[in-house]
């Protein structure tokens, strides 16, 4: 496979995507049909659309090699065996899940007050998201925070000899799954507000790709999420409780 750092503005739209797979529904995703353009150059449609094709391109290659720029998604990383330790699916949940959801949410966090700016009066529900976007991304940083000092910690440690594991230990880790649970709800409360006060992020026509970016990385993080919750509560959590029966 090609690398994309050597992909520019001036290179068809048909090189990008067989430069990367993940290229085309990227692509696609912000209403640039590769199928319509292939001939074209990114910089060329960029123009018509007065786009930044800089921006654009950025993106792709960035979501291309994965949110955290290594390429770490849960296709490319192997998921632990079911008889492996708690220290290894803590590992797996951290690069698969914790450090891509950070890095959506930084992105986010860089765009969203430049589109308000440039936008909040155009597309009222800009306005209408904004005070639920940030209560959102608060309670998703307080939760990312929790699981990776507090919770992954703890869960690890179970790995270490028996003697090592102490009664409090057991007690913390038990009250880390009730925070869980009772976090996940709030946040999955939030997120189905601000998608009902932003429009579904939908991108108007005629939107620019600043707009249509921020609006695919919310989708993004929103994909990652309920992956993230699914998994927590499908995989992670019962191998910690598994582990436990035999200490507690």
């Amino acid at each position: 496979m090609k690398k994309t750092k050597s992909l520019t503005p001036d290179v068809t739209i048909e090189k990008i995507v067989q430069t990367h797979q993940d290229a085309k529904e990227l692509l696609a995703s912000i209403g640039l049909k590769p199928s319509q353009y292939k001939e074209e150059t990114l910089r060329s449609i960029c123009q018509q659309r007065k786009w930044s094709e800089v921006e654009v391109l950025n993106w792709v290659k960035r979501h291309a090699n994965g949110i955290d720029g290594k390429a770490n998604s849960a296709e490319k990383i192997r998921m632990p065996d079911s008889g492996d330790a708690v220290k290894k699916w803590s590992v797996y949940f951290n690069e698969v899940y914790l450090v891509p959801v950070e890095n959506l949410l930084k992105e986010i966090d860089k765009n969203f007050p430049r589109v308000y700016k440039i936008h909040g009066n155009q597309y009222t529900w800009l306005k209408n998201m904004q005070w639920y976007y940030e209560s959102l991304q608060e309670a998703l940083r307080m939760y990312q925070m929790f699981e990776r000092e507090t919770f992954l910690p703890v869960a690890k440690s179970l790995s270490k000899a028996r003697s090592a594991i102490t009664h409090g230990k057991v007690k913390r880790l038990k009250k880390c799954f009730s925070v869980i649970e009772r976090d996940q709800k709030r946040i999955k409360r939030l997120m189905e507000k601000v998608k009902q006060k932003g429009n579904n992020f939908e991108s108007p026509e005629l939107a620019c790709s600043t707009l249509c970016i921020l609006n695919e990385n919310i989708k993004l993080l929103y994909e990652k999420l309920e992956a993230k919750f699914d998994f927590e509560s499908e995989q992670l959590i019962p191998r910690v409780e598994q582990e436990l029966k035999g200490i507690s």
